[in-house]
């Protein structure tokens, strides 16, 4: 058994509903955004018998990495596979990727030095990813 053979990352960024919208308002939508994308991964792939889902959102880990972790098995040609999702904002990413949970050499800190000013206008986004209504996620691998 290969653990996490198949893995996805969600990373999630809500816009400002107004001008007026405080930070603390964004990143609770964004939060509400993670568990909706959980839910709706569950609905199509359900946990596998051995790992439920861990919540490091409500429960951060002690370096403050958050992030929601899902592992279901998803039948190829017969043989379970390991599949893991995991679901965060963008802040999440951020300080899982450059921040103190990142994994990575200290020393060098390789990854700090090319991470972009967040107020940069010329920073990289992340693609966009619209999640439809779980009914019209399909498995194809179940269907054939």
């Amino acid at each position: 058994l290969v653990p996490d053979a198949i893995a996805l990352r969600v990373v999630l960024r809500a816009s400002k509903l107004s001008p007026w919208e405080d930070d603390d308002s964004l990143r609770t939508r964004e939060k509400m955004l993670c568990y909706y994308a959980l839910q709706l991964i569950s609905d199509v792939w359900p946990a596998s018998t051995a790992n439920k889902a861990k919540d490091y959102i409500q429960n951060p880990k002690g370096n403050g990495y958050q992030s929601l972790h899902y592992t279901a098995n998803l039948m190829i040609n017969g043989d379970a596979w390991p599949f893991e999702v995991q679901i965060r904002s963008e802040e999440m990413h951020r300080i899982a990727e450059f921040g103190v949970a990142a994994h990575w050499d200290y020393k060098l800190e390789t990854k700090a030095a090319a991470l972009p000013e967040e107020s940069s206008s010329s920073a990289p986004r992340l693609p966009i990813l619209a999640l439809p209504a779980a009914s019209n996620i399909t498995d194809t691998m179940a269907e054939k």
